[in-house]
């Protein structure tokens, strides 16, 4: 059986009290910082167990480490926003 067309629309507002707004504005901070972290926690644990593999079995190639060392590069330099000179004064 069809339903009828709508006849009217309610719009529902909720509004936030100033101590609602810093309690929300405090979770989307942490969401923020937690989605920033992870993949740079990932990363270095990827570059731990690299560096284990090579000096424990020394069977990992020495081409990796170039490519890394640029990708790492480029991680602090978007992760400092622009210091990157100070950290790394000779590239």
């Amino acid at each position: 059986m069809p339903k009828a067309k709508p006849t009217q629309v309610i719009v529902h507002r909720i509004e936030l009290q100033e101590k609602e707004r810093d309690m929300l504005e405090t979770f989307v901070v942490g969401k923020t910082v937690n989605n920033l972290l992870e993949p740079a926690i990932a990363l270095g644990a990827v570059w731990v167990t690299y560096k284990a593999a090579k000096a424990t079995h020394n069977f990992v190639d020495d081409e990796v480490a170039p490519v890394a060392k640029d990708l790492w590069k480029g991680v602090v330099r978007l992760l400092t926003w622009g210091t990157r000179d100070e950290l790394f004064p000779s590239s």
